[in-house]
């Protein structure tokens, strides 16, 4: 009974930007799976941006499929391909706090904000695993 499987979940997912933009982008793609194990969720998702208008506030992507854990760190991830995206620096995902939100961080800890985006269209994939609620 200690090696039971009794919580797994798999689905799909449509991120979408939330934050960052003067005006809403417009996506050639807003894909988005995931697949959940008791708390813990892994996330994969590409998104492609044609175009928009970029403001000077964080870029937060919303819609991830679970509610993440209110404690510190909640998750985190990689970028696994980008395009036009931000390459002044290296930088991650991190999902917020007790949310279905999550923001871009450069190296150092700065948030990232949408006019700091190399282009109006960009694509970029990423995978991030976080811990629910």
């Amino acid at each position: 009974a200690a090696n039971t499987l009794d919580d797994y979940e798999e689905g799909t997912f449509t991120p979408a930007w939330s934050g960052g933009y003067g005006s809403a982008p417009s996506y050639g793609d807003q894909l988005g799976t995931y697949t959940k194990i008791g708390r813990l969720v892994q996330v994969q998702i590409r998104i492609n941006v044609s175009s928009g208008s970029r403001g000077g506030a964080a870029l937060t992507l919303a819609n991830l499929p679970f509610t993440s854990r209110s404690a510190n760190p909640s998750g985190g991830g990689f970028t696994v391909y980008q395009n036009n995206f931000h390459s002044t620096a290296d930088f991650y995902p991190r999902v917020d706090q007790n949310s279905t939100t999550m923001k871009f961080y450069e190296e150092n800890g700065t948030i990232v904000n949408a006019n700091e985006l190399d282009a109006d269209s960009y694509e970029i994939e990423m995978v991030m695993i976080y811990e629910s609620a």
